[in-house]
């Protein structure tokens, strides 16, 4: 026989992005939220470059931030 495993103990579940209800039921789910105006701006910049013909290889490292909610939080 296989050892039960308690509803919630095997899981992890998070979400990609701050979407409203992520924290608006009974079980609120871990988010990764990266900051949008950031990342659009790094988006644009690139992009008018490869416009005035400069195509060399960047790297644009954006932050994000991890909100721990109940779904990975620690088991109490």
């Amino acid at each position: 026989m296989s050892p039960r495993i308690a509803r919630h103990e095997s899981a992890l579940f998070l979400a990609v992005g701050h979407i409203f209800l992520t924290d608006a039921g009974r079980v609120s789910l871990t988010t990764v939220v990266q900051p949008g105006r950031l990342t659009g701006l790094a988006a644009v910049e690139l992009l008018l470059e490869r416009i005035e013909g400069r195509h060399e290889r960047k790297r644009h490292l954006v932050g994000a931030e991890l909100i721990v909610r109940s779904t990975t939080g620690p088991r109490l």
